[in-house]
């Protein structure tokens, strides 16, 4: 076992996805020496398994997309690849028999219009609210250029090392590794998603596992981001209530998009954590999709992924300090990447006592009171893994 510690000066990032490379790029760019621990590698976590879809998000999210978009564009700039949209390829939030799409940001169009727009929605569609500004990303490589920005800024980088260990001691917080190491910092920012809960208990962050079927490179079928409101309520449940649980019971709804090399992305689903895929759950997502977009029963399966979005219970991250020199930046569930960013912007001006570019207070933990008896959100499908959280505020102009 090593021990050393960290000058006062010093900051620790737990956490190598989205979120915490930002944050460390951030830190290290206005001065702070600063090391980011991550479990496995950068980027390896949920951030590796996002849908790829930027939906502008209302409200309090709003300022944190416009920060992470104008950060990506700064990337795109300087990168030779695709890894973003250049221009907005909008989206289409569908009107069917089982979910309405409400929306007061967006233009609504009657079922011909939807189809007029995107010609292979089937008959199952009644109507659609159309978002000109969403866009698609290439997560795994828009992850590799933030790591190489966060590395080039001077950030140190510790792959490999799990903390599981976060304890409070004179000259500020310590990190125990699974190796044995034990580092003192004299701040830390918790940045790791739900993993962030196994340091702070009384975090309430909870893992909602989600569901997506990748198919072969396919003809031309969609231009746009296509997908359904759904509504699932997921608690906290008693034990009698998973005991009483049905085991193929699965909440499911349309996400879907075309990425350049013909690809579609086809999702989503909800469900905890720790409970395994339902049986057949592959099969109800490409039925609600074949039933929404007929052509894609032809599209040949090429593969299928779960990943696990971060949620806390009213939708929104935690950007907040909640405790001495002790902050987090977590529970972005699907807004990871439409998010991400803005919120380490966020979390290192608070560090730094730097004035904030956008109001806090949405984010704050007290806004949710206890940690036990949590209920998640109700969802409404999204652009980065599967929730939709808002849209374009800009006029809407279809193509």
């Amino acid at each position: 076992m090593k021990e050393s510690y960290a000058i006062s000066a010093d900051v620790a990032v737990v956490g190598g996805g989205v979120v915490g490379l930002c944050v460390s790029h951030d830190l290290a760019a206005a001065g702070a020496a600063t090391t980011l621990w991550e479990a496995g590698h950068p980027g390896g976590g949920a951030s590796a398994e996002a849908h790829g879809q930027l939906v502008p998000p209302a409200g309090p999210l709003r300022p944190l997309f416009d920060d992470s978009v104008a950060r990506y564009e700064q990337l795109a700039a300087e990168d030779a690849g695709e890894v973003m949209d250049r221009d907005p390829c909008g989206a289409l939030v569908l009107d069917t028999a089982s979910a309405q799409a409400v929306r007061d940001d967006g233009e609504p169009l009657s079922a011909a219009e939807a189809r007029a727009c995107e010609p292979a929605l089937g008959p199952a569609v009644r109507g659609a609210v159309w978002l000109p500004q969403a866009r698609r990303i290439d997560p795994r490589r828009l992850i590799a250029l933030l790591a190489e920005a966060a590395r080039a800024q001077g950030v140190a980088v510790r792959g490999g090392s799990p903390v599981v260990e976060l304890i409070r001691v004179a000259r500020g917080w310590q990190l125990r590794t699974v190796q044995g190491d034990r580092v003192t910092y004299r701040t830390v920012i918790l940045a790791a998603g739900r993993h962030s809960v196994r340091l702070r208990p009384d975090l309430p962050i909870m893992g909602v596992r989600g569901r997506v079927l990748r198919t072969t490179p396919h003809p031309p079928l969609l231009r746009h981001i296509v997908g359904e409101p759904v509504r699932a309520r997921l608690t906290v449940p008693t034990l009698a209530q998973v005991a009483a649980q049905d085991p193929a019971e699965a909440h499911v709804g349309l996400l879907l998009h075309q990425r350049p090399d013909g690809v579609l992305l086809i999702g989503a689903s909800w469900q905890h954590a720790w409970q395994p895929d339902p049986p057949g759950l592959d099969g109800v997502v490409a039925r609600r999709a074949i039933q929404l977009v007929p052509a894609l029963a032809e599209a040949r399966i090429g593969g299928a992924w779960s990943g696990v979005r971060p949620e806390t219970p009213d939708g929104m991250p935690i950007v907040d300090q909640i405790d001495e020199n002790l902050f987090v930046c977590a529970g972005h569930g699907g807004s990871g990447f439409i998010a991400g960013p803005g919120s380490a912007r966020l979390v290192a001006e608070l560090v730094l006592g730097r004035p904030p570019f956008t109001d806090p207070r949405p984010f704050r933990h007290h806004r949710l009171g206890s940690a036990t008896s949590r209920s998640l959100p109700s969802h409404v499908c999204s652009g980065e893994d599967l929730r939709w959280v808002g849209g374009a505020s800009a006029t809407p102009h279809r193509p």
